[in-house]
């Protein structure tokens, strides 16, 4: 048992976090995407990459060897002009997906505006060539199909993008395709010209996702377990219920999801 965490509430280790993914119903052999906000749990007792190893060790000790852990690295590079280095340019999502994109046994997707990093036996059937951020054959696409999860780690409020794979997927009208392109550079180090197609938000309609709305719509189909750790929280859905609630609100009025 390792101490990881000081908050006032008492100290955390790594037996406190598995224990808590397990009872969220976390299990072997799960495809699990995480998005995390470490900060609000507490003090770390360990340096940098141990006590990020040992975090990454407690979701692997749960899905086993043969699961799938999936975090978001997104860069939004595209957006930005900027050019997209698979194997060089940083997440922006926190410094859990940046220590994750680097490890050995990792694979990066290559979208210039939402990579994730896949980590299993199989990653390969994650990673494809994209027309659209959200669309088919995206991480998200894949983790529905594979019946995954999404866990929010630390901050059980935020991280909902898997909504808007569910915008994309049902074409809602506040949302309208737009083309970015620039430079991207693969994993081989090959430089190419790339188009992708993003989703964005019509700024002069209702379109700013309500957490909240979410969250209700979930809940409410019982798919929204959320468990206090330290000075935050963690939740977990399962992809495939959050499809199809999220899909029956958006059915039911087009504006379910925003504000």
């Amino acid at each position: 048992m390792k101490e990881l965490l000081s908050h006032v509430s008492g100290i955390i280790t790594n037996h406190n976090i598995c224990e808590m993914l397990e009872h969220l119903g976390l299990k072997k052999g799960d495809h699990v995407c995480v998005h995390s906000e470490l900060f609000t749990l507490g003090v770390p007792l360990l340096e940098k990459d141990e006590f990020l190893s040992e975090i990454v060790k407690c979701f692997w000790q749960i899905i086993g060897k043969n699961g799938v852990l999936i975090m978001p690295t997104f860069t939004y590079s595209f957006c930005k002009n900027l050019s997209f280095d698979n194997l060089k340019t940083p997440s922006t999502m926190g410094v859990l997906t940046e220590f994750f994109r680097l490890q050995n046994k990792s694979l990066r997707s290559n979208d210039p505006i939402f990579s994730f990093t896949i980590s299993a036996k199989n990653a390969k059937e994650y990673i494809n060539d994209c027309k659209s951020c959200f669309g088919v054959g995206s991480v998200y696409d894949i983790l529905f199909k594979n019946s995954g999860k999404i866990l929010h780690f630390g901050n059980a409020y935020k991280g909902f993008t898997f909504s808007h794979f569910l915008e994309e997927k049902l074409n809602i009208p506040y949302r309208y395709f737009k083309e970015f392109s620039g430079e991207l550079i693969d994993e081989n180090g090959i430089k190419q010209h790339k188009n992708i197609l993003y989703f964005v938000r019509q700024l002069q309609s209702r379109s700013i996702l309500s957490v909240e709305k979410n969250v209700k719509i979930l809940t409410n189909a019982n798919n929204f377990k959320v468990e206090n750790l330290g000075g935050g929280n963690v939740s977990i859905m399962e992809c495939k219920k959050y499809h199809d609630a999220i899909k029956n609100a958006l059915q039911d009025d087009q504006f379910a999801l925003v504000i």
